[in-house]
């Protein structure tokens, strides 16, 4: 999950973990800092099936709620993993070439 790890969403993260390590320039190692409610949304920012749990849940509740903006952002996130998937389709076959 992009969220969870990846060094362009740290500022988000920033107020609810703390960096132990980059493994490299998009991906980042953090842990949860803190106590209480502060903690508890550290540990859901840093794991990535719990953050996509919370994700899924919320666009079901956007469906419901305000569809027109869910379908929207759906739609977004859709064309940018169809253009991810091209992307590392290519690189597959150029690494066979």
């Amino acid at each position: 999950m992009i969220g969870a790890k990846d060094a362009v969403t740290s500022p988000i993260r920033a107020p609810f973990t703390e960096l132990q390590e980059t493994k490299s320039q998009k991906n980042v190692e953090e842990h949860p800092r803190g106590e209480g409610l502060r903690r508890s949304i550290g540990e859901l920012l840093t794991c990535h099936f719990c953050l996509g749990l919370w994700v899924a849940a919320f666009f079901t509740y956007g469906l419901v709620l305000v569809p027109r903006a869910t379908r929207l952002l759906a739609s977004i996130f859709t064309i940018f993993t169809l253009s991810d998937h091209l992307h590392q389709s290519y690189k597959a076959l150029m690494k066979r070439a």
